[in-house]
């Protein structure tokens, strides 16, 4: 690299103080080459650079008007030729590593490859124009920074460069570059005397455009839509395009940054009584003192209500513990501390408040858990707020932060910051109502475009086109193949207004905002990819719009090629009332871990009960005392996640050694089942179900496969939102470990238990009398090698291996390859050997496999998913029951796989076709 640089300078430049001049390293390359790589190396390794290195001459050039003033002269930085050769070494490595990560604002146009003065002129015309032609005020602020490159500090910039990630023996050669630097005047054989600098970057080094693309990028993050509109060599001129209030009502940064002390992220005109706060933490270390990690306050600290809301950070004893601090209930420091964080590894944190039944409710959640709500009685708006990450009281937390959300309402996330195949008519969420203001944000990576219209989400009431409200929006990849997206909305009494963009970027993240927002009296309807507006229009024919179902990507098209992430919808703001974006849960509620249990932990939840379930957890007291100890209870909610009723409750009874169990499934009031004693020091299996039996509905529990009550249920019916917990706070709860807690709509029958299993050659494990149209097959699976031929795991068959429809219902291989995939065949669609290949599974460790056939809205969809993710999903039209299904772990007709089995079973009927 060093031996191209120097065959292709530029040989009539000027050298520096040390007197290499260009022309001669060009014409000796090959003898500088090796001389100046080990001066590289040596000067990176040990953080120290030749004197010459950090010189600069500054010769002063006539520009024109009066010789004698000094202003009519422009200063001219010659540095060391070698420097810049070893600086442009750097900042191509810099440079390569802030674009690869989406580092750099997108407003940014100084010092970024594509982007120049005119861009930006460009950019801001077309933002005020588009803004000023559907009725939102624009004003313009233009600042000068005179003197930006001699006034930038170095400790500053240094900050700076680290919170990109830059950190070791690189941010130390840069401290090193900026200290201890020294220039004087050379005109003709005239020479001042050395003086040392103690601030700026010097004009004349390649170090100018790599700190002015970092210092730059940071002042587009502090003002809101920053653009740089020139900038000569004494002169930073920003525009600043002021918005109305609702384009300030939400933060959100997706990229990973280092904290550091005193970094401000953003503002908000207003945080409102309802708000979302999301983020992602990655804790490197833990000492002791109060470390902070993000903090959101109207002026200051601490002292007034108002200071933190909230502010978090990290526990003064070095714990790993959080504390949330923030104005609830008159109290302007209520706290709310959390179990301590692992570290290096990335654990995410929602903070916000909610309104239900005139109510406002401030909740936490870890990691998806809720692990705190209240009621606040002392609600407010709170105005001008600024946002660190982190504040400059504190000593910043050594760590990573990254996916920060900020929002005035309520932000559901559909999916999450975790990357997900587009998967046709996948259904990830239904919004029982989608109000007049709404947006929606996610991120999309195409791996491919091909021709013809390719799905990525879809809002629609019911079908894919024909009706006010089918395409509320809608967004496909366009049809010519180029990669621009088709975005559909209804628009002025025109239920397919679309609108086609230019097109993103192949094998890279995009992001896509669609919104709908109120703004002085009218609603205007907004599109923006990457953060940029590309369409706007006033929307006069507004509407709410009922049962609004989330596909990503919908059933009525080919799907996209690509994945999908950090996917989330805003329902209503303000004025309109937030409204609730119902994430639709798993059909089931699997919790393999083993819980000890100190405080009331929430692990799942279900949009329905159904009157067909199953309920089973182990558990292994370990003393038994005179309290209650609760172990486990399901609760109907409000979506908000606020309790309304406890519709089943376990609990150990006073200090009998028994169980008791209280439900809302019957109609027996008080009424509550106790089991025998149960061991101390020993698992125990507690199953609670209904089943449909002769057309009536039976309630039963189970105690280690033992039946101890069956009793027909007059009074079955469904409950809706259901949150699933062990524990409770008001009870002891230190004393059991709870762990393979399963919850199904539908009778879940185990064929292996959590003990693994060999798996052996025709070994008939079950037998099914009917297996019906909906079921749900789940199984881990610890494979100890793959080598080529099919080799059987499991195989639902009504006879034989591959003859009928039926014979495979269904059967899972490893696959003939031998490198590692899974083969799963199943009836489908009239194709009695409908199959799907898999990405190859981890060797040696375990994975979760599930196939399932689900009834949703009136289609059957048969689904494949490898630990947790779907990765095949298609609607069967031709489902049927069948009878008499044996089950092997594994079959006779193929080798056995060397593995092992557990965890294995079976849901069969789920909605009522059972």
């Amino acid at each position: 690299m060093i031996l191209d640089i120097l065959k292709n300078l530029n040989q009539n430049k000027a050298c520096g103080p040390d007197n290499m001049h260009p022309f001669l390293l060009k014409n000796c390359a090959e003898a500088f080459a090796i001389t100046l790589t080990l001066i590289f190396r040596a000067s990176l390794t040990n953080s120290q650079l030749p004197v010459q290195f950090k010189s600069t001459n500054v010769t002063p050039l006539f520009k024109k008007g009066d010789l004698t003033l000094a202003c009519n002269y422009r200063p001219v930085s010659f540095t060391s030729v070698p420097c810049k050769i070893m600086e442009s070494i750097i900042r191509a490595k810099m440079e390569e590593y802030l674009y690869k990560n989406n580092l750099l604002a997108k407003e940014q146009h100084g010092f970024v490859r594509n982007k120049s003065c005119t861009t930006n002129l460009l950019e801001s015309i077309d933002y005020i124009s588009s803004s000023l032609d559907v009725g939102i005020p624009v004003d313009v602020v233009l600042l000068d920074f005179a003197k930006a490159f001699d006034t930038v500090p170095h400790r500053r910039l240094l900050a700076k460069i680290k919170a990109y990630g830059f950190d070791g023996l690189l941010l130390k050669w840069i401290a090193a570059f900026l200290e201890n630097r020294r220039q004087r005047v050379v005109q003709g054989d005239i020479i001042s005397d050395w003086v040392k600098i103690f601030s700026g970057v010097p004009q004349g080094s390649v170090e100018t455009t790599k700190s002015g693309t970092v210092a730059d990028s940071v002042r587009a993050g502090h003002i809101k839509l920053a653009k740089v509109h020139k900038m000569p060599s004494n002169v930073f001129v920003i525009i600043v395009i002021l918005l109305s209030g609702r384009d300030l009502d939400f933060i959100n940064h997706g990229n990973q940054v280092l904290l550091y002390q005193g970094n401000i992220i953003g503002t908000l005109d207003v945080l409102q009584k309802e708000y979302f706060v999301s983020f992602d933490i990655f804790p490197k270390t833990y000492t002791k003192g109060w470390k902070n990690v993000i903090h959101l306050t109207q002026n200051k600290d601490f002292g007034d209500y108002g200071d933190r809301i909230p502010g978090v950070w990290f526990n003064e004893d070095g714990s790993g513990k959080l504390s949330i601090r923030t104005a609830v209930r008159g109290d302007n420091n209520f706290n709310v501390e959390t179990d301590p964080l692992p570290l290096n590894q990335w654990t995410n944190i929602k903070i916000g408040q909610v309104m239900r039944h005139y109510s406002y409710w401030f909740f936490v959640y870890l990691d998806g858990f809720r692990i705190y709500i209240v009621e606040n009685t002392d609600a407010r708006d709170f105005k001008n707020v600024k946002v660190y990450a982190s504040d400059p009281w504190y000593a910043a937390q050594n760590g990573l932060i990254s996916n920060i959300l900020i929002i005035n309402g309520n932000a559901e996330n559909i999916v999450g910051s975790i990357p997900s195949e587009l998967v046709k008519g996948k259904l990830v969420a239904e919004i029982p109502k989608l109000k007049k203001e709404y947006l929606v944000s996610f991120d999309v990576y195409p791996s491919k475009f091909v021709a013809g219209q390719h799905s990525v989400i879809h809002f629609s009431i019911g079908s894919d086109l024909g009706h006010y409200g089918d395409r509320v929006p809608g967004i496909w990849f366009n049809a010519d193949g180029k990669g621009g997206l088709y975005v559909s909305a209804p628009i002025n009494g025109n239920f397919d207004k679309f609108f086609i963009t230019n097109p993103i970027g192949l094998n890279e993240w995009s992001n896509i905002e669609i919104s709908q927002i109120l703004r002085n009296s009218v609603y205007i309807y907004t599109i923006k990819i990457n953060k940029e507006i590309v369409f706007s229009e006033i929307n006069n024919q507004v509407q709410s719009f009922d049962n609004v179902k989330v596909y990503a990507a919908d059933p009525w098209y080919d799907v996209q090629n690509g994945f999908i992430k950090d996917f989330f919808v805003v329902n209503g703001f303000t004025n309109d009332g937030f409204q609730p974006v119902i994430v639709l849960p798993k059909e089931n509620i699997i919790q393999r871990n083993q819980l000890h249990l100190n405080v009331s932990t929430f692990f799942g939840s279900l949009y329905v009960l159904k009157k067909e379930f199953t309920v089973s957890f182990d558990v292994f007291p370990k003393i038994y005392n005179e309290s209650i100890k609760e172990v486990f209870y399901l609760s109907e909610t409000e979506i908000s996640g606020i309790d309304r009723y406890r519709i089943l409750e376990v609990w150990f009874l006073d200090d009998s050694e028994k169980l008791a169990i209280n439900s809302a499934f019957t109609n027996r009031g008080a009424y509550f089942i106790l089991t025998p004693k149960l061991p101390l020091n020993q698992w125990s299996n507690v199953k609670i179900c209904q089943s449909m039996r002769k057309n009536m509905y039976w309630f039963s529990v189970y105690l280690n496969g033992v039946n101890i009550y069956d009793n027909e249920n007059s009074n079955a019916r469904e409950f809706n939102n259901i949150m699933a917990y062990a524990s409770d706070p008001r009870y002891l709860a230190n004393n059991f470990i709870i762990s393979n807690i399963l919850i199904f709509n539908g009778n879940a029958d185990t064929f292996v238990g959590s003990s693994p299993f060999e798996l052996v050659k025709g070994k008939i494990i079950a037998e099914i009398p009917k297996l019906y149209k909906e079921f749900l097959v789940s199984f881990d699976v610890y494979p100890r090698e793959f080598v080529a031929g099919w080799h059987s795991v499991i195989h639902f068959s009504i006879g034989s291996d591959s003859a009928h429809y039926g014979d495979r219902v269904p059967g899972i291989w490893f696959n003939a390859d031998g490198k590692g995939g899974l083969h799963v065949s199943a009836p489908i669609n009239g194709n009695l050997n409908r199959f799907f290949n898999t990405n190859p599974i981890g060797l040696n460790q375990w994975s979760n496999i599930e196939v399932s056939q689900i009834l949703r809205n009136s289609v059957y969809v048969y689904t494949i998913k490898i630990n947790k993710e779907i990765v095949f999903s298609e609607i069967n039209n031709q489902v049927q029951s069948f009878d008499n299904v044996k089950v092997y772990a594994a079959d006779p007709w193929y080798d056995v796989q060397n593995g092992l089995i557990k965890d294995f079973f079976v849901v069969n009927g789920i909605t009522g076709n059972a």
